[in-house]
């Protein structure tokens, strides 16, 4: 994962519209009457490919591997919150489409936290910081 502000503001701004985008292809393909388990199955399938397109329409301006692995945790994410959110209290369009904004707003900060977990914070001379 970068660490250049380009590439930091394209993760966020790719997790965020994936998990938005998500959010209202399943407000519009998921039943909201029935099973809560289903519904949120259906909505991690949902999750899943949009997550893969959207990979796909963000790799050539943030990088592959950079956009990978926070769009496809944000739509896998969104998608499930969704899906079962629909069934348990029939949330309206506008709401979904919140909630799956901060699925992927929550899928960015975790992946860059474990990202800096993994990799440990650098200072600006290139050595880790203690800790």
């Amino acid at each position: 994962m970068e660490k250049r502000p380009y590439f930091v503001l394209g993760d966020l701004v790719s997790s965020c519209v994936t998990g938005g985008l998500t959010a209202w292809v399943v407000y519009h393909s998921v039943p909201s009457k029935g099973s809560m388990i289903l519904a949120m199955a259906a909505g991690m399938v949902v999750g899943m490919v949009m997550g893969m397109l959207l990979t796909f329409v963000f790799m050539p301006f943030f990088g592959a591997m950079e956009v990978m692995l926070p769009v496809m945790l944000a739509g896998k994410l969104s998608g499930m919150v969704v899906g079962m959110g629909l069934a348990m209290h029939g949330w309206s369009e506008w709401w979904s489409g919140l909630i799956g904004v901060l699925c992927g707003l929550v899928a960015f900060v975790w992946t860059l936290l474990a990202h800096y977990r993994v990799q440990g914070v650098t200072g600006h001379d290139g050595y880790q910081n203690p800790g």
